[in-house]
């Protein structure tokens, strides 16, 4: 009786494994108002996140605060913390604006000068005491139905101005399997002045992204100018562990190796991820389920 006890335990552990550690795979379409448009994946488990672009794949390892940014262009990555990142990047703009001041005439040396001096601050400025606009969500009552999805209208105001139209699912809550608060701490460090950024101090907005799923949104810039962002598809799934590594046979190369090698080389475009081929409508397939 005690084996066959045993017996059930095991079956029930690895015979549910894959639905216990099943991540999410989300397909994102975009489009602006100059006609650009591209399709992004985005592959969720485990507090890790692997975005799929059109040039570059970026895998963020919440657990170990480690961001790694692949080129398959070149097949070459860069692994380091956001930090590390800015760092290493402004050091090399700070190099090239120095090279510059050299040449420069005499009217553009103390711009130069400026902009070295602001790449120094960077990164040293405490946020904690930064002065936050007025940032407001509020639901609106409205419900529809996108690409399947059961949604609900939200609008998001900044001091009194509409920056974002945001449909939200709660059908399903793919990123309960990571940390969102060290995701969008992420966000923070790699690009501060972002709407997203922005948003992440609103424990409104960090609500519906721990219990739901953003379907769309249209993103207000000035001019007129509006992005749109869809989710195409969505599916559940186990991911293999091996899809948030870089890939065999690629390098460790540093920031200025990578932007030397993006200088020399034409990037090509129109491809959604390494391996994954379009479906007719050019919307990127999703993976098989694992067996």
């Amino acid at each position: 009786m005690r084996y066959t006890f045993f017996s059930i335990l095991l079956f029930l552990f690895f015979g549910c494994s894959n639905f216990l550690f099943a991540g999410w795979v989300i397909v994102e379409e975009s489009s602006d108002s100059f006609g650009n448009h591209n399709f992004q994946t985005t592959f969720i488990q485990q507090n890790k996140v692997r975005i799929d672009g059109i040039t570059t794949i970026n895998i963020l390892d919440l657990k170990k605060k480690e961001l790694t940014l692949i080129f398959p262009s070149h097949r070459s990555y860069w692994k380091g913390t956001p930090g590390e990142l800015n760092y290493q990047t402004n050091q090399l703009i700070k190099k090239q604006f120095q090279t510059l001041l050299l040449r420069a005439p005499t009217s553009q040396k103390e711009k130069l000068r400026k902009l070295i001096r602001d790449l120094d601050s960077t990164g040293i400025q405490d946020t904690s005491k930064l002065s936050l606009p007025l940032i407001q969500i509020k639901q609106t009552g409205e419900k529809a139905i996108i690409n399947g999805f059961n949604t609900t209208k939200y609008i998001v105001l900044v001091d009194s101005v509409l920056k974002e139209t945001l449909w939200v699912s709660f059908d399903q809550s793919p990123y309960n399997e990571v940390d969102v608060e060290q995701m969008l701490s992420f966000t923070r460090s790699i690009n501060p002045n972002s709407l997203v950024s922005l948003l992440s101090h609103s424990p409104n907005y960090v609500k519906l992204l721990k219990n739901g799923m953003l379907i769309k949104s249209i993103d207000y810039h000035k001019h007129g100018v509006k992005e749109i962002s869809q989710v195409k598809k969505i599916k559940q799934m186990e991911i293999g562990n091996d899809l948030f590594l870089p890939p065999a046979g690629y390098r460790l190369a540093t920031i200025e190796e990578i932007m030397q090698m993006d200088m020399n080389m034409k990037l090509p475009g129109g491809k959604t991820g390494p391996d994954n081929p379009d479906d007719e409508n050019g919307i990127p397939q999703l993976p098989t389920i694992k067996k």
